[in-house]
């Protein structure tokens, strides 16, 4: 087992199969670039992808952003969310802006409806705050190479290091390859460094 040659391995196979340039802008983006619409776009994606596949939640996403209708999202707790964001969006912004470290941008995410410790980071990481979601696919890579099931950043951190790119971009490698490849379905000897 080889970490680092498993995460080259698996940005490799996310470039070839199109996805270079979602790497890329994660890779390049940083939270004081981004603006309200922005920051009510990538909250309404996170609570409508929390718990569903990303085939579900893109159709349910696009339907939104196409007729601006928050009905079209049929999960009650979830419409409930949108809706209170549709009207505090720009409070919301305003107050993430005056936050003065992540750490306390990640707090306050955290107090936002529908957000949790996994979609407050989820978001965290769309906003262009550098930190990994512990989603179920990386945990099971981070349990993989030994870092345990709470040590999802701490192993996103460890690859950064060792490839100078952004912990949200390691995050999204690992992740796009557990849904292209998920390396635990596959030969050990077809994936490099599993």
């Amino acid at each position: 087992m080889d970490l680092i040659t498993f995460y080259n391995f698996a940005k490799k196979v996310c470039i070839s199969e199109g996805f270079k340039e979602e790497i890329q802008l994660v890779e390049e983006r940083k939270f004081d670039q981004i603006n309200s619409t922005y920051f009510f776009r990538e909250y309404s994606w996170v609570v409508i992808s929390s718990g569903i596949s990303n085939k579900a939640a893109t159709s349910v996403f696009h339907k939104l952003m196409e007729t601006r209708n928050i009905d079209v999202v049929k999960h009650p707790g979830k419409n409930k969310a949108l809706k209170k964001a549709d009207c505090d969006y720009l409070e919301w912004f305003f107050h993430l802006q005056k936050c003065k470290t992540d750490k306390e941008r990640i707090e306050y995410l955290r107090t936002l409806p529908y957000m949790g410790p996994a979609t407050s980071l989820h978001l965290a990481r769309n906003l262009g705050i550098d930190v990994a979601k512990p989603d179920r696919h990386l945990v099971k890579i981070a349990n993989h190479f030994g870092y345990g099931h709470t040590d999802v950043q701490t192993m996103c951190e460890h690859i950064s290091k060792q490839m100078g790119e952004r912990v949200g971009t390691i995050d999204i490698v690992l992740w796009r390859i557990s849904v292209i490849m998920p390396p635990w379905k596959q030969k050990e000897e077809s994936v490099p460094g599993w």
